[in-house]
């Protein structure tokens, strides 16, 4: 787990901007489909050390039904996981929760660039391996936009 380490290490290893996506993110709800169990690993220890609420799903139609009532402010979704047509997904996630926003993990496989991503209905992407860092910046950013 040393890609975790600076981010987990102290205030002073980490780069001042992952310090203001941790203080943004405190207290956020974030919600995750990911059939990875390392990745899933690996996503609850990086939004559990940020503060944010995490809550794992197994499958879209999980997070739609289990997610009802905690109204995540983001998604982590794996492409993987989605099926062949992702977009109808992300639509009905949207038309579930309206304010929530949308990050695609790729890999190899399901090559996303952002633009596709968006065409989409994603707001954000990042491919795997990612650094927890970027991520959470990422997030923090699509939460203050």
């Amino acid at each position: 787990m040393g890609f975790l380490s600076n981010l987990f290490s102290g205030a002073k290893d980490r780069d001042p901007e992952t310090d203001s996506a941790i203080v943004a993110l405190h207290g956020k709800t974030i919600a995750g489909v990911e059939s990875s169990a390392t990745i899933q690993k690996i996503l609850e220890l990086t939004m559990v050390q940020a503060g944010v609420s995490w809550l794992p799903f197994g499958s879209v139609q999980e997070l739609l039904a289990g997610a009802a009532s905690s109204k995540p402010d983001v998604a982590i979704l794996s492409v993987g996981d989605l099926g062949a047509d992702i977009a109808p997904v992300l639509n009905q996630i949207r038309s579930e929760f309206t304010a929530i926003r949308i990050v695609l993990l790729t890999d190899v496989s399901h090559d996303l660039d952002a633009t596709a991503a968006s065409q989409l209905g994603a707001d954000a992407v990042h491919r795997k391996p990612f650094k927890a860092d970027e991520l959470l910046v990422s997030i923090s950013r699509l939460l203050n936009w």
